[in-house]
């Protein structure tokens, strides 16, 4: 009841009681179980008293109160989460489709995920897992999943195994990097503008020039090759 008046009245917005009722059931159990627990440990298992005698008694009981006060900033914590759960649900939402927003114009990350798939496939490795993509490339897969589910319906790759593995669903040499671009570029034609779009579409075919060349074998060849020169550049230092 102390918790619950406590989480109610304390700070300064005004917070419901079922709110605060739920963060204090969960600091009055956690309370509990850190106080046994503590307990059990002073007695049964700490050697300092021995040691130290009742001089051990005020650390001891610093300690406590730091646990305890932990314990009453975690309940307020989850009460203000219970409260707010759906504010903070939607800003979780537009927070991810900004992001996902900023990188679905972009073709490019396409073609990283491509040149990673193939690269471990290249090495042997089998189907790449979706923990070892978010490793390599270091993002979330949150953001990679409409690129992913993107290049799975476009059969650029397959998904293989329980885990989810990722491999090439095509011979890797018949794979151009012109082909991943544009498969995320979206066409845009400004009437308004006709001689910019003529100008964008002429800058366009230039840039995939060498793109419509290149496989994506070879991006993926040329960037695991100069990986392991890097590593052994390093390891002959």
């Amino acid at each position: 009841m102390t918790l619950t008046l406590l989480f109610k009245f304390v700070p300064q917005k005004n917070v419901k009681w079922k709110s605060a009722m739920f963060g204090a059931v969960f600091s009055a159990l956690l309370w509990e179980a850190t106080k046994h627990g503590f307990n059990y440990y002073v007695q049964n298992i700490s050697n300092m008293k021995i040691l130290y005698g009742s001089f051990i008694l005020l650390p001891l009981f610093l300690i406590w109160i730091n646990f305890s006060w932990i314990i009453v900033l975690a309940g307020a914590q989850l009460s203000f989460v219970h409260q707010h759960l759906d504010v903070l649900q939607s800003l979780s939402r537009k927070r991810r489709d900004k992001v996902e927003e900023e990188h679905v114009i972009s073709p490019y990350l396409g073609v990283y995920i491509m040149t990673a798939v193939v690269r471990a496939f290249i090495k042997g490795e089998g189907p790449l897992r979706m923990e070892e993509l978010e490793k390599t490339l270091k993002m979330d897969y949150g953001i990679m999943e409409p690129f992913i589910e993107k290049l799975l319906k476009s059969n650029y790759l397959l998904s293989v195994n329980d885990e989810g593995g990722l491999m090439p669903a095509r011979e890797t040499e018949t794979i151009r990097v012109k082909e991943i671009i544009e498969c995320f570029e979206i066409e845009q034609h400004d009437r308004s503008f006709p001689a910019v779009s003529t100008f964008i579409r002429d800058m366009k075919k230039q840039r995939f020039k060498w793109a419509g060349e290149t496989s994506i074998k070879d991006l993926a060849e040329s960037n695991w090759k100069s990986k392991t020169g890097n590593e052994n550049a390093e390891e002959s230092e």
